[in-house]
């Protein structure tokens, strides 16, 4: 990434393969999202601050990165 692409807008290519591929559902709780980050540019999406609620997610994928790594054989159900 070369520094002009940081002042870059995120465009709505971007934002449709979001929501093509789950990353946001169609919900009202989580479709504004879309709306907010299409109008952040790069800079401003990589410096947004972690709020609690990203570091709750961090917390559950570290417990789950030990949990995986500590089964011997790991079986879907």
């Amino acid at each position: 990434m070369k520094a002009e692409d940081m002042k870059r807008k995120v465009s709505p290519i971007d934002l449709e393969r979001i929501l093509v591929t789950g990353g946001v559902i169609k919900h009202e709780d989580s479709i504004w999202l879309l709306d907010f980050w299409g109008n952040k540019d790069i800079a401003g999406i990589l410096l947004m601050p972690p709020t609690r609620h990203v570091i709750l997610h961090l917390n559950d994928c570290c417990k789950w990165k030990e949990y995986f790594r500590t089964k011997k054989k790991f079986y879907r159900s």
